[in-house]
C-alpha cells in the first residue's frame, strides 16, 4: 500500500514540474514577443511596403463576382478638372490594364449586348459631374425632374462621365442625386456597391481589388452595408453618430436606395439637425449621408477601414499625384487610422514616416 501512494506521489510530483515548466515557457515567451527588439521586427514584416503587396489576381472569396461602381467626384468648372481626370485615368484606373476596370458606359452596353466582356468586368468607374445650370437648385428630392442631363454646349463631353441635372456644388445635394441615379442603375445592371470617390484620393487598386474580394460579398448577401473611414466627432455629433469621411465612402446598393428615397425626409431631418448635438451645425454632405444611412430599421454592416485605407487622401497638386504614382508604382501603402483622417505625407517622405509609425 505504501509503495502504491510513494508511486501516485511521484507521479504528481512529475506532473506539478511538467505543468510548472510550460507555464514558465510561455510566460518566457510572452516576455520575449513583448520585448521591444521582437515587437519592432514583428511589426516590420507585417506592416512594411514589400508585404502590402496583396495577390491582384486572388480567387475563390467571398467578392468574387462581387461588381463595385465608382463614383468619382468631378467638375467642369476648370481646365483642371480635365486634366485631373485623364491623370486619374493614367494611374489608378488603367493600372496593369486589368481587365477587370472598365467605365460604366462600356459595362451598361456591353450588357445590353450580353457581351462577355460585362462578366469580366468587376471594378467600375464614372466621373459624376453637376452639368446644370448655376441657377438650378435642389437634388432631385421629391422631383419629377430627369436625373441626368446632356453636358453644355461649351463642354465637350466625355464618354466615361455622368452628367446629373444639378449644379455643381460641394454640400448642396450632389451626392444625394448621385446616390439616387446609381441606386436605379445599380439595380437594373446587377451592381452590387456603389461609391462617391474625391478626386484628390489616389486608390491603391490592387489593394482594393483585393479587399474587394475578399470582403465584400454580393447581393442580397451584402444588405445594409455601409463602409469607409468611419469618423465621430465628440464636438458636434449626438454619442453613437459615426458617418465615412467623403474621401471614400460606399454602399450596397439597396442602402444607395434607401438613402436617397423620397419617402425618407432628408429636408427635414437636416433642417432639424438630426444626430447633430444642441447649439451645433454641420455643413458636410458625408455627414448628412450618414445620418439618413442611420435611420434604417434594421441593423446596418459597418465596413470599418480604418485599420487599413488603401488609398492616399488630399493629393490635390499633379505633381506631387505623379510624384506619389512612380515612388510607390501604384501600390500605395496602406495606413492604419483610428478615427480621424490619414496622416498626410509628402512625396519622397512615405517610407520614412510609413517605418516611423509602424517601429513601435
Amino acid at each position: 500500500m505504501r509503495l502504491k501512494y510513494n508511486f501516485i506521489a511521484c507521479f504528481a510530483c512529475i506532473l506539478l514540474i511538467h505543468v510548472y515548466l510550460h507555464i514558465d515557457n510561455g510566460l518566457y515567451l510572452n516576455r520575449t514577443l513583448r520585448s521591444s527588439a521582437v515587437k519592432t521586427e514583428f511589426r516590420k514584416a507585417v506592416f512594411h511596403p514589400q508585404n502590402e503587396r496583396p495577390p491582384i489576381s486572388r480567387i475563390g472569396g467571398a467578392g468574387e463576382n462581387t461588381v463595385f461602381l465608382l463614383g468619382v467626384f468631378s467638375t467642369v468648372l476648370s481646365s483642371k478638372d480635365a486634366v485631373r481626370r485623364q491623370l486619374i485615368r493614367d494611374t489608378y484606373l488603367s493600372y496593369g490594364n486589368d481587365p477587370r476596370i472598365c467605365s460604366l458606359r462600356d459595362y451598361i452596353q456591353w450588357k445590353d449586348e450580353k457581351s462577355f466582356h460585362a462578366s469580366i468586368c468587376k471594378v467600375l468607374y464614372t466621373f459624376v459631374i453637376g452639368g446644370a445650370a448655376a441657377d438650378e437648385n435642389g437634388d432631385h428630392f421629391r422631383s419629377d425632374r430627369p436625373l441626368l442631363i446632356p453636358p453644355k454646349n461649351d463642354i465637350d463631353e466625355e464618354y466615361d462621365c455622368t452628367y446629373l441635372n444639378i449644379r455643381e456644388n460641394m454640400n448642396g445635394g450632389k451626392s444625394n442625386a448621385w446616390w439616387k441615379y446609381s441606386a436605379i442603375i445599380a439595380e437594373s445592371y446587377d451592381i452590387d456597391y456603389i461609391a462617391k470617390v474625391d478626386s484628390d484620393t489616389m486608390l491603391s487598386m490592387p489593394h482594393f481589388i483585393d479587399f474587394m474580394i475578399t470582403d465584400l460579398p454580393p447581393y442580397p448577401y451584402n444588405v445594409r452595408t455601409y463602409g469607409g473611414n468611419m469618423l465621430y466627432n465628440k464636438h458636434k455629433t449626438q454619442r453613437g453618430h459615426m458617418y465615412a469621411a467623403g474621401q471614400f465612402v460606399f454602399f450596397s446598393r439597396d442602402m444607395a436606395s434607401f438613402i436617397s428615397d423620397d419617402k425618407l425626409d432628408r429636408i427635414r431631418l437636416k433642417e432639424n439637425k438630426t444626430g447633430v448635438l444642441e447649439s451645433k451645425s454641420i455643413i458636410a454632405e458625408d455627414f448628412d449621408t450618414g445620418t439618413l444611412a442611420w435611420m434604417h430599421p434594421y441593423p446596418l454592416k459597418i465596413i470599418f477601414m480604418n485599420q487599413r485605407v488603401p488609398w492616399i487622401h488630399h493629393v490635390k497638386e499633379e505633381s506631387k499625384w505623379k510624384k506619389f504614382w512612380e515612388e510607390t508604382d501604384g501600390i500605395i501603402p496602406v495606413s492604419r487610422v483610428v478615427g480621424r483622417f490619414e496622416l498626410r505625407v509628402e512625396p519622397g517622405e512615405w517610407r520614412l514616416k510609413y517605418d516611423k509609425r509602424n517601429k513601435n
